[in-house]
This record gives structure tokens, sequence and C-alpha cells, in this order.
């Protein structure tokens, strides 16, 4: 018989895998990065490198699943960051190495220090994102389907750690998810303005 915490983890997954590659789809197929921060970016990677770290060693396979995925999906986007000179393809490397040096090092205190760690690092990664949306005018590269996957997969996630009993996995998501919600809420008025000028062209 599935339990409570099954069907929630498998839901967490499932949301966790697909929400980042509406994303990457746009910033290929539109071949825009506007409205993407750098930094948020490459912080986003190291987080994903720690959330997987943590996940391994918890024995929690939505989660190292799902940030595999999300690393993935990062890259391709900080390649396209870098493709179009926002930064350089170096730094992809370097976050890489770091990422891991700070997991190894977390992980030789405890496995609860690394989800600590991936804690500031996700919870302050999502900031630099908001802040870019904040105070740019164009967001022709953000998805809006994205960022609607996202918004419920953070609530999704929020809702697991608190039924595992887990606040590692669950207080990030304090902050993430009214981060999420602002961007949605900006881009989809960006998107809409923008079509409406568009037809009355």
């Amino acid at each position: 018989m599935m339990s409570v915490t099954w069907v929630l983890g498998t839901w967490c997954l499932l949301v966790s895998l697909s929400f980042i590659w509406p994303q990457v789809w746009r910033v290929f197929n539109e071949d825009s990065t506007h409205g993407l921060s750098t930094l948020g970016n490459l912080y986003s990677l190291i987080g994903s490198i720690l959330w997987m770290t943590y996940g391994v060693f918890k024995h929690r396979p939505p989660i190292y699943i799902s940030n595999f995925s999300f690393l993935v999906a990062g890259s391709l986007i900080c390649w396209q960051l870098a493709r179009h000179k926002k930064m350089a393809r170096s730094h992809i490397l370097a976050v890489y190495i770091i990422g891991i040096l700070i997991a190894f090092a977390a992980h030789s205190v405890s496995v609860a220090t690394v989800g600590w760690v991936a804690i500031v690092v996700s919870t302050s990664g999502i900031l630099p994102q908001t802040i870019h949306v904040i105070n740019t005018h164009s967001l022709h590269g953000i998805s809006v389907v994205s960022y609607r996957i996202t918004l419920t997969s953070s609530i999704s996630w929020l809702i697991f750690g608190l039924t595992v009993h887990d606040p590692i996995v669950a207080l990030p998501n304090l902050i993430i998810g009214p981060c999420v919600a602002y961007i949605l809420i900006k881009a989809q008025r960006w998107h809409s303005a923008a079509r409406s000028v568009e037809a009355t062209l």
C-alpha cells in the first residue's frame, strides 16, 4: 500500500523534474536571456550540488534525482548566458568545483550541515534573480510556464518537508515561494503587455 510520504515524494519529484525545462526551452528557442540573473543561475548550480549530496546521504531519491535534473538544465541556461556574453564559460566549471568542495567540507562535519548550507545557498540564491526582475525592464527570456511549475514545486516541497518532519527540506520554501510568486506575477504582466503591444502593431 502506498504511503502518503511516497505519494508526496513522487509528486515532488515529478514537478521538480519538469519545472526548469520550459525555461531551458525558452532560452534556446527564443535565443534570449533577458530577465535572467547571471549570479542567480550560477548560485543555483551550487545549491543543486548541495541538495544532491544531502539527498544521497539522507536516502531521499526525490531530492537527489530532481536536483540532478536541475543541475543539467541550469548548466544549459548558464551556457546560453555565457554565449550571450553575460559570463565566461570558465565560471560554470568554477562553480562546479566550488559546489563540490563545499559539499565535501560540509559533509565532513555532518549530513545535516550539508542540508543547512544548502538552505543558505538556495534561499539566498533566489534573491539575485528576484532583485534582477525588480530592476530590469525586459523579461522576454523568462518562461511563465516554468515559474508556474516552480511555484507548485516550492509549495509541494514545503508540504513534503513538513510531512516527513524535515525542516531542512521545508524551510527554504518559505522564502523561495514568495520570491517565485513575485517573479511569476511580474513576468505574466510583462508578457501580457508585450502581446498587447504586438497586437496593435
